[in-house]
C-alpha cells in the first residue's frame, strides 16, 4: 500500500473500531488435526487464514498458502501444529480499525485474534478489513446521492 492510499484508507477508517468488523464465525482448527482437516475447511468455505486452537488458547494460524506447501512437503496426514505460525497478533474490541491495520503490516500478521475483555471474541484478516471499507464507501456514495 503507497503512502497515498494509506492516508486515504486512515481518513475513511477513522472513528471505527475493530469489534466493527471482527468476524465471529471463523474456522478453528485443533492443533492435533491432520493436513487432510485443514484442506476440507479450506475447500468447504472461503475462508484463507485459519485460526489453530489448543483447547481454549490460541495456537497460531495457519493460511492456504501453508496448507498447500505442507500437503506438497509432507503430504495430508501430518498434524497442523508441525506447520502452524505460532506469531500470534492480538488486538482488543474497541481499538481502532487503523491500529490493527498497521500491526498487519508491521509484522506481516496474515490475521489478527480479536479480544473483548480479554477474551477470544473473533478474528479479523486484511481481506475483511478491505471489505469493509468497500462497504463505508459505498455508504458514503449512497448517502451522497440522495
Amino acid at each position: 500500500m503507497t503512502e497515498t492510499e494509506m492516508v486515504k484508507t486512515q481518513s475513511v477508517l477513522k472513528g471505527h473500531t475493530i469489534g466493527e468488523l471482527t468476524m465471529k464465525q471463523l474456522p478453528i482448527l485443533n492443533r492435533t488435526d491432520t493436513i487432510e482437516k485443514a484442506v476440507q475447511l479450506l475447500l468447504d468455505g472461503q475462508a484463507k487464514n485459519f485460526l489453530v486452537m489448543d483447547g481454549e488458547s490460541p495456537y497460531g494460524t495457519l493460511n492456504r498458502d501453508g496448507i498447500i506447501k505442507a500437503l506438497t512437503a509432507h503430504g495430508s496426514k501430518i498434524t497442523v501444529e508441525t506447520v502452524t505460525d505460532n506469531d500470534i497478533g492480538y488486538i482488543e474490541d474497541a481499538e481502532p480499525v487503523e491500529k490493527a491495520l498497521l500491526l498487519m503490516q508491521q509484522h506481516k500478521y496474515p490475521l489478527l485474534i480479536v479480544t473483548k475483555k480479554k477474551e477470544l471474541y473473533g478474528v479479523v484478516d486484511m481481506e475483511n478489513i478491505l471489505e469493509y471499507i468497500m462497504v463505508i464507501n459505498a455508504t458514503a456514495a449512497s448517502v451522497n446521492q440522495r
